[in-house]
């Protein structure tokens, strides 16, 4: 047993086909290296959690996904009540991937404490199993984002594919301000799919997630951006969608960005524009920051 344990996660962002990637479509993701959960856990009296957005014991946290992780992973190792101390540069809601973040970095901060070696795919499976309750039937996207490094083809109950992306263009990443519950959209969803129309829409965004893997491919970003700006009128449709986020990708496109759409579960969260040109995002970046969007942030797509 360790003094303290410590774990850390980053985020991510879904490029194209988010919720068609519950339905086994696939879906193109990028690692938000630069954005973390840190986790600190010491042993302690009771099992309480410290963070920007709850503090007290863990049980009155309402987190049930992460009521059961400790649970399981009390299962599993010698580990007895903890201090869980979390710091983020993530925001919750966001579609950034911080609940699975957060579950992923509390797994490693656990086996560090405990002094027990941590395989890839035990790692996952504690984290689908927090995702189980913050998102209803998770495709496994973002819990295996959390914990590898590289943008990445992925298809559910598929191994992912790593993919190269290396290309003169910036995404812009905007927080609506707007708090998104991924849980509530797929449920929409999911109400939906019992009808042809709704069924066809989601495989139409599945096409375009191949559509994209040759425009990546062949460096067309003139490509890309049309098949943002056609992946988020089908996700408008599905009823995903926002009023703020359809403000937002009608700014970026005003600005200059070539696609815009939403990213994530939707019904709030992130809107990502895409650009070749870096001066406009910075532009577009300051423009939003001084209206008080609270997190924006531009990611680089070359290698």
């Amino acid at each position: 047993m360790n003094p303290f344990g410590v774990g850390m996660a980053h985020g991510k962002i879904i490029w194209f086909g988010e919720h068609a990637v519950v339905y086994h479509h696939p879906a193109i993701a990028l690692p938000l290296n630069e954005h973390r959960i840190h986790i600190k856990m010491d042993p302690s009296s009771t099992t309480e959690l410290i963070s920007p957005f709850f503090n007290g014991p863990l049980e009155t946290s309402g987190f049930e996904g992460l009521i059961a992780l400790m649970k399981r992973l009390r299962e599993i190792l010698p580990l007895g009540d903890v201090t869980i101390e979390l710091r983020s540069d993530i925001p919750v809601g966001a579609g950034l991937g911080a609940s699975a973040a957060i579950a992923s970095a509390i797994v490693s901060a656990a086996f560090d404490l405990t002094d027990q070696p941590l395989d890839a795919g035990t790692h996952f499976e504690l984290i689908q199993l927090s995702e189980s309750y913050f998102h209803t039937n998770p495709s496994g996207i973002d819990a295996y984002l959390s914990i590898h490094d590289h943008a990445l083809r992925y298809r559910k109950d598929q191994s992912p594919d790593p993919i190269d992306i290396d290309l003169d263009a910036h995404l812009v990443v905007a927080y609506s301000n707007v708090k998104g519950s991924t849980k509530e959209a797929v449920e929409i969803i999911a109400d939906q799919m019992n009808v042809k129309k709704a069924s066809k829409l989601v495989a139409d965004l599945g096409h375009i997630t191949l559509g994209a893997l040759e425009a990546i491919q062949a460096k067309s970003l003139h490509v890309l951006g049309r098949l943002m700006n056609e992946a988020h009128a089908l996700l408008k449709r599905l009823g995903v969608s926002h009023a703020t986020l359809d403000a937002l990708t009608k700014r970026a496109l005003e600005s200059g960005a070539l696609g815009a759409k939403l990213s994530g579960g939707g019904l709030g969260g992130i809107m990502i524009a895409l650009f070749d040109d870096k001066t406009r995002a910075l532009s577009f970046q300051t423009s939003l920051q001084n209206d008080g969007f609270s997190h924006v942030f531009i990611k680089g797509l070359s290698a």
